[in-house]
């Protein structure tokens, strides 16, 4: 058994393990002692600054005879030894990249050798573990991180999340705001790492109150700079009454449907928005389809008593009422419920579009009426009751 230069109690270890090695009838018969031989070797081997070529050479056979009968745990505890060592072989840095697991994943995370093509192939690739290794690596390569953005394991994605580089391109960003809706750690994750308000819209309903405000003043700003016409709706107070019914009668869901037809959100998003247990979706809604802040207090005295029975919180919406004009309540609603990337950037560039609110007139027998333009409004556009257009 050839020996290192070392006084190191590894050394007498790693004698007495030989030991029973030898006296075994079949050396490559699978030893309960053999996992630990290869961790005190690799222990012995990174204890050396500099190893001689020899020395390499002896430990590189040794330990790639041993790595098949090497348990997950030793593995990785050989690979965690490995992966920062500048002489360890690269045929073994292979060998355990090629066993997979948590080695591998400790390997393309911490090891400076891994080239670039061994982590593009982990990341498009590799198992979940491995391209959660390649995620958590501080020096990747933008095509890495296009790639690993891609994978659909949650796990994968906020490993990503807490990469700095991840979170400075866009287009990953927005991957991850929307993975990041079915995943409260996730968004925990994205929204701690990234301060920028604006960037982080699609996640008003996940996000803590001091991040909220931001986002309702990053609204502000998309208000203020369009055309005071822009800012401004008109209020349907047929409407507004028929709301704030059925949320006294707890109907929320066809309150919802409702908004629905005035803001062509989806139900299932609308929803979502007037569950929040703070309320703030609600008043969002609620300033995106022009109601009042008095008749909007009303609807807020019909919510669950964490809103309804308390005063400051009630204030605190209707302040929201008045701070978000129309245009700016919409355009955060249609932000907030975008489906993916590409809805996000296209509620983002919507700055004008015009609906019919005939379907809910119709359902309150005031055909005509003067319903609220959905966001520009139009000498056109604006009917008033009884008064018929010219043909």
């Amino acid at each position: 058994m050839p020996r290192f230069e070392s006084s190191s109690r590894l050394l007498q270890k790693i004698d007495g393990l030989t030991a029973q090695v030898r006296r075994r009838e079949h050396y490559r018969s699978p030893l309960p002692d053999r996992p630990a031989l290869l961790i005190a070797l690799a222990e012995l081997f990174v204890s050396r600054a500099e190893p001689t070529g020899e020395e390499i050479a002896r430990f590189e056979d040794m330990a790639l005879r041993m790595l098949g009968d090497a348990d997950a745990s030793a593995l990785a505890s050989v690979a965690a030894q490995l992966a920062r060592h500048p002489y360890s072989p690269a045929t073994l840095i292979d060998a355990l990249l090629a066993k997979g697991g948590v080695a591998a994943s400790i390997l393309l995370e911490h090891c400076p050798r891994i080239g670039e093509d061994r982590l593009m192939l982990a990341a498009r690739e590799g198992s979940e573990e491995e391209a959660c290794g390649a995620a958590r690596r501080p020096d990747l390569s933008g095509n890495v991180l296009e790639a690993l953005a891609k994978r659909r394991e949650t796990s994968v994605l906020r490993a990503l999340a807490g990469h700095r580089a991840a979170l400075q391109d866009d287009k990953i960003l927005k991957r991850l705001t929307q993975a990041a809706k079915a995943d409260s750690e996730l968004a925990a994750v994205v929204l701690a790492a990234d301060a920028n308000a604006q960037r982080l819209t699609p996640l008003f309903l996940q996000a803590p109150a001091h991040l909220r405000r931001k986002m309702i003043e990053s609204a502000e700003e998309v208000s203020f700079k369009a055309s005071d016409i822009h800012r401004t709706r008109l209020s349907n107070p047929t409407l507004n009454n028929w709301l704030i019914a059925r949320a006294r009668k707890a109907q929320w869901g066809q309150a919802a449907r409702e908004i629905c037809t005035l803001t062509k959100l989806s139900h299932e998003h609308a929803t979502q928005m007037i569950a929040d247990e703070s309320g703030e979706g609600l008043a969002v809604l609620l300033a995106a389809i022009g109601m009042p802040r008095e008749q909007a207090v009303l609807m807020f005295l019909a919510c669950p008593p964490a809103i309804s029975h308390s005063c400051e919180r009630v204030f605190a919406l209707a302040e929201i009422m008045d701070r978000l004009p129309a245009f700016a309540a919409l355009h955060l609603a249609e932000q907030c419920m975008a489906q993916d990337a590409a809805d996000v950037e296209h509620a983002t560039r919507k700055t004008q579009h015009v609906t019919s609110y005939d379907a809910a007139a119709s359902e309150f027998g005031v055909r005509g009426a003067a319903m609220a333009p959905r966001a520009v409004l139009r000498p056109a556009d604006i009917r008033t009751p009884g008064v018929r257009r010219a043909s």
